[in-house]
């Protein structure tokens, strides 16, 4: 639909090639705005060290919907950027500090989905995905990735539909 808009890039769906030729650019060629577009899905498929956690999400102004498909409660998420001076920092901070604990575990273990209002949560720190008062929101953002996963071939379509759509 034209008011979708999709970031796929080559680097972060190597082992997909025909996903970034079926990706649409989020802005035009001049950098203006893209009227009418009012929803970003993103893919991530596997790290630089070939490394694969399926993670999906559909982001609105207001709502973001994240499908962490590789997140099973026990695999932890390691990629490159963890080798670095501020994960190092974050995980020495988690010891004292039971908040950035709880950041540093959401960060490594994920959850299998997560659904935060960024009006209310810009830093996404509420996952909703439990909370009853947005199960129609939920139900809603599931129903756009499932279309936009089966519109594009989507490689992780059939865990998808496995782990949410059959609930």
């Amino acid at each position: 639909p034209s008011n979708q808009r999709t970031s796929s890039s080559p680097a972060f769906c190597p082992a997909y090639p025909p996903c970034a030729r079926r990706s649409r650019s989020i802005t035009r060629r001049s950098g203006g705005r893209q009227d009418g577009r009012d929803v970003v899905f993103t893919h991530f498929h596997q790290t630089a060290g070939k490394r694969d956690y399926a993670m999906r999400s559909v982001v609105t102004k207001r709502f973001g919907y994240i499908w962490n498909g590789w997140s099973d409660g026990k695999t932890t998420f390691r990629n490159e950027s963890q080798n670095g001076l501020t994960m190092k920092a974050m995980i020495d901070a988690a010891k004292n500090d039971p908040r950035i604990a709880r950041r540093v575990d959401l960060f490594l273990k994920r959850v299998p989905e997560e659904l935060y209002d960024y009006a209310s949560d810009p830093d996404a720190r509420k996952n909703l995905i439990d909370d009853p008062k947005h199960r129609d929101r939920l139900a809603a953002m599931r129903a756009q990735l499932h279309a936009h996963m089966k519109a594009t071939g989507d490689p992780d379509l059939g865990r998808f539909e496995k782990q949410v759509v059959s609930k």
